[in-house]
């Protein structure tokens, strides 16, 4: 029996997560392994600290360590996914709190399995503007003094994030290949970021999610597609640069009507024709 509300599922993380303290070391043992080895956990705050508990615990109607050591639930957290998605939606990679994930192993001297995980996220938020805007600074070495600079700054990192989190709820994957594996797919824009207005920027409609070699050729205008969503190929590119790129004359993507008037954008503004 799984979880059916936001309370039960919470009784549950701090459940478990009252192993950390516990003068049974086979509970703290039992803990760890949880953690480490979790795919796809809920992260949340427990007596002000954020905690991660994965779905397979989490996710089992009045669970502990008793009822979770004695009997045989199922390892690869199925049931328990459907059951946390009907409360909290599609948990997804989150890389502010796989870096939270992993400093809350280091403090518990767990060794996470190597492997992507994905997140829930109840009610924790993200870096504040000062903390991004200091980032995108160290990495880029800049000095930037005016605000409407920093402002400009943190808006576009903020907005590309949640737009890339938006294109991955709706194509779940590359949308010419299917490819699901998220850290080769990159967030494009239809009608380009720079000819965008504040609301187009994050319309999850203006975008595709695509491989790097199709979202490169779809950027630079060598490739569009119609209303239909069949492509269109530039006539610059030759038969070899189309056989090197894997360009297939026959793809076609599922266009919804909202995608239409930034693919006429894209074809008229972007395409190389």
């Amino acid at each position: 029996m799984y979880v059916e509300n936001l309370d039960q599922l919470i009784a549950n993380i701090e459940n478990l997560h009252s192993c950390r303290s516990t003068d049974n070391p086979e509970e703290l043992v039992f803990f760890k392994k949880l953690i480490g080895k979790g795919i796809c956990f809920v992260a949340c705050k427990v007596d002000g600290e954020i905690v991660f508990s994965p779905s397979r615990f989490a996710g089992y109607f009045n669970n502990n360590y008793e009822v979770h050591s004695q009997v045989d639930i199922e390892k690869n957290g199925g049931g328990t996914n459907n059951a946390i998605r009907k409360l909290l939606g599609t948990e997804l990679p989150d890389f502010y709190l796989e870096d939270l994930y992993l400093e809350y192993c280091a403090k518990y001297d767990i060794n996470p399995d190597k492997r992507q995980r994905r997140y829930w996220n109840i009610d924790i938020a993200t870096k504040n503007d000062v903390e991004i805007f200091q980032e995108i600074k160290d990495a880029l070495n800049i000095n930037v003094k005016s605000e409407t600079q920093q402002e400009r700054i943190i808006q576009e990192r903020l907005g590309q994030g949640e737009f890339r989190r938006n294109l991955i709820r709706y194509w779940k994957g590359c949308a010419i290949t299917g490819i699901s594996k998220l850290e080769f797919l990159r967030a494009s824009h239809i009608k380009p970021w720079r000819d965008c207005d504040n609301f187009e920027r994050l319309d999850p409609f203006n975008g595709l999610l695509l491989t790097p070699n199709y979202d490169v050729l779809f950027d630079k205008g060598y490739i569009t597609f119609d209303n239909e969503g069949v492509i269109r190929i530039s006539n610059s590119i030759s038969k070899e640069e189309r056989m090197i790129f894997g360009i297939n004359e026959n793809v076609s993507i599922e266009i919804d009507e909202k995608h239409e008037k930034y693919m006429q954008y894209h074809r008229e503004i972007v395409f190389q024709g």
